[in-house]
């Protein structure tokens, strides 16, 4: 006996399930990381009248762009996977 709620999907493939689980520990990851980075940029502004401190500030903040980047691209990737 069914439920009329219950909705009858295709079974999940193994490799794609493998993907996604890692898609998403990517994302966790980058959102950590991408965290770490704003920490560090905040906690060094206090230091920034020194010209190597400012120079790590903007490499810093180079970077994090760079991971912003890439964290919407393994976003854009998951989210494909979501779709039916």
């Amino acid at each position: 006996m069914t439920d009329n709620n219950e909705t009858t999907d295709k079974p999940t493939d193994i490799k794609d399930f493998k993907k996604k689980k890692k898609l998403k520990k990517i994302v966790e990851d980058l959102k950590m990381v991408i965290k770490v980075y704003n920490l560090s940029i905040n906690a060094l502004k206090s230091y920034a009248t020194y010209s190597i401190v400012m120079e790590t500030i903007s490499i810093l903040q180079g970077n994090k762009t760079l991971l912003e980047i890439h964290l919407k691209k393994y976003e854009n990737m998951l989210d494909s996977y979501k779709k039916p």
